[in-house]
């Protein structure tokens, strides 16, 4: 399957940039998204690697070819793991500022209170 090609008609195949098999049990299978005839398509994170970099990039790639598909084609992402990655780390970072907010709050509460008391001596 050929990616892109340049005007000197150099072409970038899938198998130039990614590892592809034939991963299914069975061949004989239909599938449907919405209700339309589909292909489906998974691409899977290896070790070591940026699981939102993937996604952003493959993300990219899959709007550049929207412009070169008949008008009746189009792309689905039906499942984003970063999405929920995004969700934790937004959690993440609450529950940061929250615990600091926190400690920052009781500490000038009694800040506070101990210069007050030196200023009554």
């Amino acid at each position: 399957m050929i990616i892109t090609s340049n005007a000197n008609g150099q072409t970038i195949r899938v198998k130039d940039v990614a590892k592809v098999e034939m991963g299914s049990v069975g061949y004989g299978n239909e599938m449907h998204s919405n209700g339309d005839p589909s292909v489906v398509m998974m691409v899977t994170q290896t070790a070591g690697s940026n699981a939102t970099e993937i996604a952003t990039n493959v993300k990219k790639v899959l709007e550049e070819q929207t412009k070169l598909m008949p008008p009746s084609m189009e792309f689905r992402v039906i499942q984003d793991v970063t999405e929920f990655l995004d969700a934790s780390i937004h959690e993440l970072i609450k529950k940061h500022l929250s615990r600091h907010l926190s400690w920052f709050s009781s500490w000038f509460t009694s800040s506070c209170k101990i210069s007050a008391q030196l200023l009554c001596l």
